[in-house]
């Protein structure tokens, strides 16, 4: 079970396994109010105790914004559960797809048991006591069920199993908070969500990072004062809802933090890094048009910036469109363009207005409009930083401040 990450001291033939960076985060236990239209929570426990809790609530939802670590936690859960002598199956939501009946489902399982036990015959894993079986979905809103499917499916998962547990998006919570209780197929599921990272979760995934591959005992003495400096470091980078707090995030930040690439950017390694990550979003997209889309959400983020509200109208986004494709005198479809920043997962669409997915995708774009025009926009520069104590000003400064005008302005202000 790899990480996708790379770390500079394993390198092949050392592999680098999920178990050497993960961290339990803690979960908020949540209580389904009998309207169905909000979830009031009633614990905070680690997730290490997952185990224990199933044994109590054999029924689990995990709930969590994407790149939360909902299928880390659910691998690190199926190696838990074998440790605990239950026999799991792993299985994606959008291998569910069509199969709430009972023959399509029986297909879909066989496949995971074959492929998860190595074994050419799934009957002998179907024949086991349900007491012993467990069966974990990964992101369930991705099997795109009806109310009726998804009642037809846990009705058969349950005679199959003793434990369900279901890691699930946000967009899937707030349908089950919408859902009454007497119609929800999901009704008698425990609840939990995933909370982010504090203090204490990114110390020890932290000194996770720094102690991997070093056994020598003077460096090990030495890994707590790194742990300290390294935590400054990120918490300026996340800042107060700038980033989210969750460990994909920090490990990305530990990683940049340690190549050469960054070290090698001074004053402007913070812009870098904000610029690595926006940049490795938009290319699971298409990574051939980055840059491109880097300057399209410029203009995006430098409208909302001039109406002093970070969200803008269909009609408002249009217009920010057309402006960019007069400036640069090319043609784009705007739905498309559109379509790839939300799957990007950098701009959020509700009721036909728009957003920044995260708060450093807007202080970046902005910061970045005002590089790329700041003979023109040196006035509105100026008066950014003469309100240098507004939140919005002071990020966009920040996060502009690798470029010489923008730093030399602020330092005329202080």
């Amino acid at each position: 079970m790899g990480t996708g990450f790379r770390h500079p001291r394993c390198v092949p033939p050392c592999t680098l396994r999920l178990r050497d960076l993960f961290v339990y985060p803690d979960i908020a236990r949540q209580k389904l109010e009998d309207a169905g239209t909000n979830i009031s929570p009633q614990e905070i426990l680690s997730a290490s105790k997952l185990p224990e809790l199933l044994t109590k609530y054999p029924d689990l939802i995990i709930c969590g914004p994407d790149d939360c670590g909902k299928t880390a936690m659910a691998r690190i859960l199926y190696e838990d559960l074998i440790t605990q002598g239950v026999l799991p199956l792993m299985v994606n939501g959008e291998q569910l797809k069509g199969a709430s009946k009972e023959g399509a489902l029986a297909k879909v399982l066989s496949a995971v048991i074959v492929e998860q036990y190595s074994s050419s015959d799934p009957e002998a894993y179907l024949q086991e006591d349900k007491k012993r079986k467990a069966i974990i979905v990964d992101g369930l809103e991705k099997a795109r069920l009806s109310r009726a499917a998804m009642a037809e499916l846990i009705s058969i998962l349950r005679h199959g199993f003793e434990q369900i547990i279901i890691m699930a998006s946000d967009l899937f919570q707030f349908q089950d908070m919408a859902t009454s209780i007497e119609n929800n197929p999901l009704a008698g599921f425990e609840r939990c969500r995933i909370k982010e990272f504090g203090r204490f979760h990114r110390h020890k995934l932290i000194r996770a990072w720094l102690t991997l591959g070093r056994e020598e005992t003077e460096e090990i003495d030495s890994i707590e004062k790194q742990v300290s400096q390294v935590d400054k470091t990120l918490s300026t980078l996340l800042g107060k809802n700038v980033l989210p707090h969750f460990p994909v995030t920090i490990l990305t930040l530990l990683q940049m933090l340690e190549s050469k690439e960054t070290t090698n950017t001074a004053n402007g390694a913070y812009g870098y890094m904000y610029e690595v990550l926006l940049k490795s979003a938009l290319a699971k997209v298409n990574p051939r048009d980055v840059d491109e889309k880097i300057t399209y959400i410029s203009g995006i983020g430098y409208a909302m910036f001039k109406e002093k509200h970070p969200i803008l109208t269909e009609e408002e986004m249009r217009q920010a469109h057309s402006e960019y494709c007069n400036r640069y005198d090319m043609v784009r479809d705007f739905s498309k363009m559109i379509s790839d920043l939300i799957n990007a997962e950098v701009l959020v669409e509700t009721n036909r207005s728009y957003r920044f997915k995260y708060p450093y995708e807007y202080y970046y774009s902005v910061a970045k409009y005002f590089q790329d025009h700041v003979s023109l926009l040196r006035q509105e520069l100026h008066s950014a930083v003469d309100y240098i104590y507004g939140e919005a000003n002071a990020n966009v400064l920040i996060f502009g401040s690798a470029q010489e005008t923008v730093r030399s302005d602020v330092l005329r202000a202080s």
